[in-house]
């Protein structure tokens, strides 16, 4: 039986990969600056990975778990980056509807497109006749339903379609912004390798907390 790649969450800083180098910075981690160092052997950088991470959020009043995916483009080397690509498991195209698709919204979206398709003859056949289209009206709204549903659900289950990290993207672990109680908002991440964290601590200065 094959196992699916399942979205590994994150709840906290403390959840962040056991690298030598820890930072803490003011800015988030779309509003840093990189170095063009690959953060995992440390050799010059070719392009940027999109790395994806899932943090769960705390449940509201109905007990109901959130998730936020956070997204940064960390630079790498090629040999790194084709590391990545041996060891990512990704979700197949049909693995991807099945998780984007298990909502309630969907149950709405096939009950609009049901009463869409029902009415569709009468709109046919009342095409060109003088008079306010009625059914027509009536397909259209229930399809503009059935097309909201269907994107609401592939937007609210986006964190499911996201790979879990290899031991590439872990080189560069960031949390997500957070905010402790009278201080500033905040971001922190381990790196693994010692050139890029010197090089990104002096990029990064002017935002540097704790290093």
């Amino acid at each position: 039986m094959t196992t699916w790649p399942i979205f590994q969450p994150q709840d906290s800083a403390d959840d962040l990969a056991d690298h030598p180098y820890r930072v803490v910075v003011m800015a988030g981690s779309k509003g840093l600056n990189y170095p063009w160092l690959c953060p995992y052997c440390g050799q010059s950088a070719s392009q940027c990975l999109l790395v994806e991470k899932v943090f769960r959020q705390a449940g509201s009043g109905d007990g109901v778990t959130c998730y936020q995916v956070e997204q940064a483009q960390v630079p790498y080397c090629d040999d790194c980056i084709a590391q990545h690509k041996h060891e990512q498991r990704l979700l197949t195209w049909t693995q991807r509807q099945i998780v984007s698709l298990d909502t309630g919204l969907t149950v709405s979206a096939l009950g609009c497109s049901f009463m869409a398709l029902l009415f569709l003859p009468v709109a046919l056949r009342d095409i060109g006749r003088p008079g306010f289209p009625l059914p027509l009206v009536v397909v259209a709204f229930f399809a503009l339903i059935a097309y909201s549903s269907l994107s609401g659900a592939w937007k609210q289950n986006a964190y499911r379609r996201v790979a879990p990290q290899t031991r590439i993207t872990l080189a560069f672990d960031f949390s997500e912004r957070y905010t402790p109680l009278f201080e500033a908002a905040r971001c922190t991440i381990t790196i693994r390798n010692p050139a890029f964290a010197e090089s990104f601590v002096a990029l990064n200065r002017q935002s540097l907390l704790h290093y």
